[in-house]
């Protein structure tokens, strides 16, 4: 994966529930994010609903930086609002604050992981944020598409620049001996 094919867009934060009856939702960021939303900034809810809009514009913010109150555009009441709970929310990635790029889980997408014995084996195409641990979903590499858990032991310190260094789990990719 070359850089200029990395996507322009990043999942910040998670719609946990509504509030209210004029179609508010409570927003919480995912792991490892500062809260970045903010009044007039377009967002995309995923996975999209297959009719109505796609881009919605946050039209006020409340709340701290664990979770906050946000009004979209298009959820005017409850019944806008509930089909909204448990969608991520996806923004441009330009709108992202700069401390906000720099975490780890912002900084791996696009970036090549090579393994401690294997060698390169493709790059982030996409972090996934799940209750026990990330998932980098890696691809480009020999091995095809690869889901790596992102833990302590199998992940070490995650440089600023340059290729992640990892050592992975058994049978996330065949042995040498092993048919493709």
């Amino acid at each position: 994966m070359t850089k200029t094919s990395l996507t322009p867009y990043v999942n910040v934060a998670r719609i946990v529930r509504t509030h209210g009856r004029h179609g508010e939702v409570v927003v919480a960021p995912l792991d490892g994010l500062p809260f970045c939303l903010t009044e007039g900034m377009d967002v995309w809810l995923t996975p999209p609903e297959m009719r109505g809009p796609r881009r919605r514009r946050v039209m006020g913010v409340r709340g701290d930086e664990q979770q906050a109150v946000v009004a979209l555009s298009g959820a005017d009441g409850l019944s806008e609002a509930e089909p909204l709970v448990g969608k991520l929310v996806l923004v441009r990635r330009e709108d992202v604050p700069e401390a906000s790029r720099a975490s780890d889980v912002m900084s791996a997408v696009g970036r090549e992981v090579v393994d401690e014995a294997r060698g390169p084996i493709g790059s982030v195409a996409e972090v996934m944020v799940l209750p026990a641990n990330d998932v980098w979903r890696i691809e480009g590499g020999p091995y095809g598409e690869v889901l790596m858990p992102v833990i302590d032991d199998r992940v070490g310190e995650i440089p600023p620049r340059g290729p992640i260094t990892v050592r992975l789990l058994p049978g996330l990719v065949p042995d040498e001996g092993d048919a493709r």
